[in-house]
């Protein structure tokens, strides 16, 4: 039973090339090279990875906000002078417990220090 041209042509096809099968006049396959994507420098690379990174909000240097970095910029908060460059900082690294329990923190601390001073400037009123 003889294929038509149609099934023939899908039996010799080469999954790797886009066109029709290469064969040589003898009807062997002949061997398609695969198309080579152009190569990508270790800059171009490395600068895709980290604009993956940065569109997934994961942190570039491998660390998040420390507990020092924290206490900075909820004093920083607190006092209304926090820049622009550490509060997308703290979005992007930090996590929001961690703030949380730094500005709960700081305002007890806040307040145990006015209470001592009003205290103080109180006792030695009299």
């Amino acid at each position: 039973m003889q294929k038509n041209r149609s099934e023939a042509d899908l039996s010799n096809k080469d999954p790797s090339a886009d066109g029709p099968p290469a064969t040589d006049s003898s009807g062997t396959k002949k061997t398609v090279p695969e198309k080579t994507k152009p190569e990508i420098t270790k800059k171009e690379n490395t600068k895709r990875e980290n604009t993956k990174r940065e569109s997934a909000g994961q942190q570039l240097t491998g660390k998040g906000t420390g507990p020092l970095q924290v206490a900075i910029s909820v004093l920083a908060a607190g006092f209304g002078v926090q820049s622009s460059k550490n509060r997308k900082r703290d979005f992007e690294q930090g996590r929001l417990p961690h703030f949380i329990i730094g500005g709960i923190i700081g305002t007890i601390l806040f307040v145990t220090a006015i209470v001592i001073a009003v205290r103080v400037l109180l006792a030695t009123s009299t």
